[in-house]
Formats: structure tokens, sequence, C-alpha cells
């Protein structure tokens, strides 16, 4: 609908999307209790490129509906800077240059090409945004970990 009427682009499309759809995610990561990096990590990782913008517009939302005095309000600016300390620390870990890609999984597993693949490198990408890995050695080895969680076997 806002493709026809405003004569958005696809690509447009999919960045209000994602704003709308993730603006409150801020809202219910200060209401939970303890948030774990993992959770704060794919906050992040489902944010993309617009991180900035869906912050800006839970901010704005939070702030139109409570004003500035409501409670929520300190949870969630001590949230949004958790967030941005995570991705700056993520940011300058090697973790986040890619240690492997489908092709490596495959070959070094077994493996054929399918869904799987990308299940594993989004594990492994995670696990390295969070410290847990810095050679590739320590990448295949955790895919391999997770593909045995899994229940399915390694061909090598």
């Amino acid at each position: 609908m806002i493709r026809k009427r405003l004569r958005c682009g696809e690509n447009e499309v999919s960045i209000v999307r994602r704003t709308i759809v993730n603006h409150l995610r801020i809202g219910y990561l200060s209401g939970a209790g303890h948030v774990s990096d993992r959770a704060i990590f794919r906050f992040i990782r489902d944010a993309g490129e617009e991180l900035y913008e869906i912050i800006l517009h839970g901010q704005a939302d939070r702030m139109a509906t409570h004003f500035y005095g409501a409670a929520t309000g300190k949870g969630q600016d001590r949230m949004v800077r958790r967030i941005l300390d995570f991705r700056r620390k993520a940011a300058g870990r090697k973790g986040l240059k890619k240690l492997l890609n489908g092709n490596d999984i495959m070959n070094s597993l077994g493996l054929k090409e399918g869904p799987l693949i990308g299940k594993l490198l989004r594990h492994v990408e995670e696990e390295a945004a969070l410290g847990r890995l810095k050679t590739r050695e320590e990448a295949l080895n955790c895919a391999s970990k997770a593909l045995d969680r899994m229940g399915k076997k390694v061909l090598n």
C-alpha cells in the first residue's frame, strides 16, 4: 500500500517495515529484567542499517506516548546506551569480519547447499560478535558443534 500510494521503491518499503516492526523492541528489552548480550546482538542484527532510525523512532514513540517523566523512559534510555555500547565494542572486534563463508562450511563439514548453511553462518556470526570466536578454526569448530546440537551428522 505504501509503495503504490507514495510511489516508493521496494527498498524504501523494506526500511519503513523494519523500522515499524522493531521500534518497540527497545521498550520490551528494557522491561525484560536481565537482557543477555545475545539478545542485544539479535536486535542490532535485525535492525540492520536502520539501527539509529529505529532507536530514534522508538524514543519518539515513547516520548509522545508517555512524555519525558515516564518510569519507562529511564530504563529505555539505559537500554539504548547499552545497545550503542555493545555495537561500538562489537564493531571493534575482529569477529565482525567474516571468519567463514558458506563454501567454507560446506567443504569443511561435508554439507550441501541449503538453508542449514545460512543458519550455521548466522550462529557463527553471533558468537563472533559476542567475542567468543577469533579465528577461522574456532569458527569451524563452532559450526560443527552447532550442527551436532541440531542432530545433524558431519559427513567428513
